[in-house]
């Protein structure tokens, strides 16, 4: 019995929600995490797909009511091509 291939190329999506698309602030949980980055104490934060980055990242910068000044970047328009 063969194997079916899976061609990437093929695939139109690998899923169609993102966390850029949740409405995350309406369910955002403050933590210690937040606390540290919000004191100063955290500057860098790392994680996996899914570990809460992009929620952070949007608390600090679409909220209204925090102090933290932060902006949030994009490299959809980065020359990933461009080479020196």
């Amino acid at each position: 019995m063969a194997k079916a291939q899976l061609i990437l190329a093929d695939i139109d999506s690998f899923g169609a929600v993102a966390a850029e698309d949740d409405p995350i602030l309406d369910f955002f949980l403050a933590t210690s995490t937040h606390e540290r980055i919000a004191t100063g104490d955290a500057l860098l934060v790392l994680g996996r797909k899914g570990s809460g980055k992009t929620a952070l990242v949007r608390y600090f910068s679409e909220r209204d009511d925090t102090d933290a000044i932060s902006r949030a970047l994009s490299f959809k328009a980065y020359p990933w091509q461009a080479t020196p």
